[in-house]
């Protein structure tokens, strides 16, 4: 729904997001920051068990 417009916030598996598109996107980090979509591993408001 980001992409058609239709959303402010989606929950998303950012290794899904194909490279050319990256710079579209960020993160909501827990500290109320935002950070690039490349900064995951430590930028992030869950996470999913594997």
């Amino acid at each position: 729904c980001l992409k058609d417009g239709a959303g402010d916030v989606a929950f998303i598996n950012p290794l899904a997001v194909p490279a050319p598109e990256k710079a579209s996107y960020e993160l909501l980090c827990k500290d109320g920051t935002r950070a690039s979509i490349d900064s995951y591993k430590t930028c992030h408001l869950a996470r999913v068990p594997a």
